[in-house]
């Protein structure tokens, strides 16, 4: 590699670790509040960079660093500027030892995991983290822990949630449910010496969460662990963490018999006010979508939705997970969705793209410039509107699709006053196209 790309290459790798950019490095429920960081991270970082050793000297050098404990994953990252496959070869070796520790497999198990193409690793990983969690995993589990600390338990359910559910089948095994209902009721991290953004927290003191355990109830759902309603039920009508709560309102809309689920959509209606609820009637909504149960398309509405203020850009990121949940669904319910989302304030503006009228975020827009080598602020309204208009279309596209496929022919008005008023050509045509063919059916 020449001097300057590697140079460049050590320089990423450098502003990956350090901002902690590598996501395979973390836990993946919320930004977490404590990262331990390596102890000789300095060390390793001189070694590569050094130009008086040979890579098979800085590999030799690099390659004691993997015992350490937490985080041996860190080493396999600076091995890899050195050479890739070597790196890689020597993790699976370590991750292989019989004498290599439980938090070391399970460090380097989840990069591997998510970076190497060695054939059946996955698998080979998937076995040995229901094995791990089966044995010891509760107990490692259930003690006071500081957050981002691994654990069988938290890796087992962060490949139940959404950044890698795709694996998740192959590692299903009912004998983990006991044990993940048991792990609802850990206690809530503590934070450790390096304590994120704000240093006035002490070590040792509460989190007031714990982010792994907020995913246990995605993966009961996964199991189809209709044993774990009651524990559910209670924990939606807690004081617990918003997210402990939201992905128990999921769950219990996947799991719950129908009478169980309306009587939680029930407590949650008569507290919308308090404590979340609101929002929470859209995790509900999740679960008893992905049940089959279209009752759930009530809480699509973006009156379930975070209020993120006047802001004009939100409305875009809270639509496209609902529209993601509902295409393809064909259902009465949909139409009075699809209605009021398109006479939605906000949405309507962006419909309109009229500039006059959008609203400035409250927060920065940043831009990649079309060399990709930087960014740009975005500081007009025409310059928002293009900034967010690949992401609208999409979303409108969504809309208009659903329309037609459930052939809502009594949304052509609406569809045809945006196609009127808009000042976008392609909202306009899309539009036309939409009353054309709701009027062909």
């Amino acid at each position: 590699m020449p001097g300057r790309q590697k140079g460049i290459a050590i320089m990423l790798a450098r502003i990956a670790i350090s901002a902690l950019a590598a996501i395979y490095l973390l836990a993946p429920a919320t930004a977490p509040a404590d990262i331990v960081m390596p102890k000789n991270e300095q060390a390793m970082q001189d070694i590569v960079e050094s130009k008086d050793l040979s890579k098979a000297e800085k590999l030799s050098k690099l390659q004691p660093y993997l015992a350490e404990r937490p985080r041996s994953a860190w080493a396999v990252r600076w091995m890899a500027q050195v050479d890739p496959k070597k790196a890689e070869t020597a993790a699976l070796k370590f991750f292989r030892a019989k004498d290599t520790s439980r938090e070391n497999k399970l460090e380097l198990g989840r990069y591997l995991r998510a970076k190497v193409k060695t054939a059946g690793f996955r698998d080979e990983y998937g076995k040995f983290l229901v094995d791990a969690v089966l044995n010891g995993g509760e107990k490692e589990f259930m003690a006071k822990r500081v957050q981002d600390t691994i654990s069988a338990v938290s890796e087992y359910v962060s490949i139940a949630g959404t950044l890698s559910s795709k694996d998740f089948p192959k590692i299903k095994d009912k004998r983990v449910i006991p044990i993940l209902i048991r792990c609802l009721d850990a206690p809530d991290n503590v934070y450790g010496e390096q304590r994120g953004c704000d240093p006035s927290h002490k070590p040792d003191e509460s989190t007031k969460r714990n982010t792994q355990r907020q995913e246990i109830p995605v993966a009961l759902a996964k199991l189809g662990a209709t044993e774990a309603v009651q524990s559910l039920n209670k924990i939606v009508r807690s004081d617990r963490d918003y997210w402990d709560r939201f992905n128990s309102a999921y769950a219990l809309g996947v799991l719950a018999e129908k009478k169980v689920a309306r009587e939680a959509e029930k407590f949650l209606r008569a507290n919308a006010a308090k404590n979340n609820n609101r929002l929470l009637l859209f995790g509900l909504g999740k679960g008893l979508i992905a049940k089959g149960d279209d009752h759930g398309v009530t809480f699509m509405s973006l009156k379930y939705a975070h209020d993120y203020g006047p802001d004009d850009l939100y409305v875009i990121w809270q639509l496209q997970e609902r529209l993601t949940l509902t295409r393809g669904l064909k259902s009465p319910r949909m139409e009075a969705f699809y209605r009021e989302t398109m006479a939605h304030p906000l949405f309507r503006k962006l419909l309109l793209f009229d500039p006059a009228v959008v609203t400035m975020p409250g927060q920065r827009v940043m831009q990649v410039t079309p060399d990709r080598k930087s960014t740009v602020e975005v500081t007009t309204p025409e310059g928002i509107l293009q900034y967010i208009r690949p992401k609208l279309v999409a979303a409108y596209k969504d809309i208009l699709a659903g329309i037609t496929m459930n052939g809502f022919k009594g949304l052509a008005g609406e569809i045809s006053a945006i196609a009127a008023k808009t000042q976008d050509k392609g909202i306009r045509e899309m539009s036309q196209a939409a009353v054309k063919a709701l009027g062909e059916l």
